[in-house]
């Protein structure tokens, strides 16, 4: 396999020095050089955005965290990138100042890959010896967008699945290499204590969340100025589960739409999503987006159903109130009893 059509970017930490493209035969420099960095990391870390959008790059991520015992932060994500349940999820950040992945400051191998901003510098950043690489499918030096600059050892513009798979391929030929030395680093103890060390950090994450989902108010019987109230939390640890329940009995797929806003952290914490395509946030900066959503995935879904059996039983939009009004509710649901979308 090759980086198709990869165009390679040698760069500072501030500036281009050199610009070049290859097309090249398996295995490609690029890939022995982020796979040779990634074996020999004392603290790698992957950062992503929408490499979940073509979920077979899903599976080929999931395989290079579990090789390298490598954690992986969703950054401002717009669908699933990894399940939920992997042992080796750290978090989801829209890089608010201090809500980053507490890896960032320490790693010192970091791949940036299908990502627009892995971290805003003023808020949190990596230290400034970490080497950095960067694999987008689509505009890697993103020069459609007025400021942006993530200083990088190394950016490639090359497709995720292709490009995770050739490195996953690559650090197994190094390491098979570098074990004729006594130096291999696949099944180290090293190794096996930084996959045990991120699963207790999963599982605490995930106690945490299920703490705050089960914690619901207590008000004190004896005041008449309380007025009991149900949190986030409580209420999308419910839908969860009452997803959970009806799906696998019935074989329904499902797809949740998230413009929660100011809540749509608590949306992918809660929902806690596994399947790659089965939850979708806009793209965009604008409210209102989910409501024609909804409407136009259960219409895209009954046409891919006829052509390739992939539609979705059940919809789930899960909105903010200001975001429900701005999707016009009227027309909205106007438009979903035109095409026949509810029941």
């Amino acid at each position: 396999m090759a980086f198709y059509r990869t165009q390679c970017l040698i760069l500072d930490r501030y500036a281009y020095i050199h610009p070049s493209s290859f097309t090249l035969s398996y295995p490609s420099p690029a890939a022995t050089r982020i796979s040779s960095a990634l074996l020999s990391a004392r603290a790698p870390l992957i950062i992503t955005s929408f490499l979940g959008r073509n979920p077979r790059s899903v599976a080929a991520l999931t395989s290079l965290s579990l090789l390298l015992a490598i954690p992986v932060c969703i950054s401002c994500p717009d669908t699933v990138n990894i399940p939920f349940s992997h042992p080796y999820y750290s978090v989801v950040s829209l890089l608010a100042p201090g809500t980053h992945s507490p890896h960032l400051a320490t790693a010192d191998v970091i791949l940036v890959i299908d990502c627009d901003l892995p971290w805003v510098p003023e808020n949190d950043h990596p230290q400034d010896s970490a080497r950095v690489f960067i694999v987008d499918s689509g505009n890697p030096l993103k020069d459609n967008v007025g400021f942006w600059h993530v200083g990088a050892e190394l950016v490639c513009n090359a497709d995720s699945e292709v490009a995770l798979g050739q490195i996953v391929e690559t650090v197994r030929r190094i390491d098979e290499k570098w074990g004729v030395v006594g130096e291999a680093i696949l099944g180290s103890q090293a190794l096996i204590d930084r996959g045990q060390a991120l699963e207790k950090e999963h599982e605490e994450m995930i106690r945490r969340i299920s703490a705050a989902e089960n914690a619901y108010p207590q008000v004190d019987s004896a005041s008449t100025n309380q007025i009991p109230s149900i949190t986030v939390p409580n209420v999308l640890g419910v839908l969860r589960r009452a997803i959970q329940e009806l799906t696998p009995s019935k074989g329904l797929k499902t797809l949740v739409l998230n413009e929660g806003i100011t809540n749509c952290l608590h949306v992918w914490l809660h929902m806690r999503p596994e399947v790659p395509g089965d939850m979708f946030m806009s793209g965009g900066s604008s409210l209102g987006w989910a409501l024609g959503a909804a409407v136009g995935a259960h219409i895209s879904g009954e046409v891919a159903d006829a052509e390739q059996g992939k539609r979705y039983d059940f919809l789930v939009a899960i909105v903010g109130d200001g975001s429900f009004l701005f999707g016009v509710p009227s027309s909205a649901y106007w438009m979903a009893r035109r095409y026949n979308t509810v029941g």
